[in-house]
């Protein structure tokens, strides 16, 4: 996942940029946001940009980036899917969360993988098996595979029926996709 966040932050005006803390939001900085108080996402930010209208726009990324910057080579044998996936994140020091487990044994020869793909090989070969589906995704900085049609969240997005935000009765007031 990524975020794409703006925030105010002048050049010039030394007042609001000392209320601000001369906050310095660059490539490698950590950043959260939260909804009422809940974390909703944890990234790195990996571009930025500082615009003459005092705003400072950059975007970050989940920690799963990271996931296709390292590679691995590992041969399997006898382990389960979740087993190997926990050996592999152990090896590049990454935090296992919640990974889908099964019974499944597999033999596989991971060579020079990016850790993402590795892993989804390993649930590839457990789907062609169970007919069900993985994926990867991150809730702070554990990385999480789970199964496809499962629930992550009671929050429902709903479209706004008016363009006129203090009429709105859904609570995604505008999107975009790429």
């Amino acid at each position: 996942r990524s975020s794409d966040l703006s925030i105010y932050y002048s050049i010039t005006d030394r007042k609001n940029n000392i209320l601000l803390g001369k906050m310095q939001v660059g490539t490698g900085t950590k950043v959260w946001v939260t909804l009422d108080d809940k974390e909703i996402f944890r990234g790195i930010v990996v571009d930025r940009t500082l615009t003459s209208e005092d705003t400072l726009e950059f975007t970050a990324f989940d920690y799963a980036y990271y996931l296709n910057k390292n590679t691995i080579t590992k041969n399997y044998n006898n382990i389960t899917s979740d087993g190997a996936t926990r050996d592999i994140l152990s090896e590049i020091g990454v935090q296992a969360g919640d990974i889908a487990s099964n019974n499944i044994k597999l033999r596989y020869l991971l060579a020079q993988k990016k850790v993402y793909d590795a892993i989804m090989v390993l649930y590839t070969q457990v789907s062609k098996q169970t007919g069900k589906q993985y994926f990867i995704y991150m809730d702070g900085i554990k990385v999480n595979v789970g199964e496809m049609g499962g629930i992550l969240s009671n929050t429902i997005i709903k479209p706004a029926t008016s363009p006129d935000i203090q009429t709105c009765d859904g609570n995604l007031i505008s999107f975009s996709y790429k």
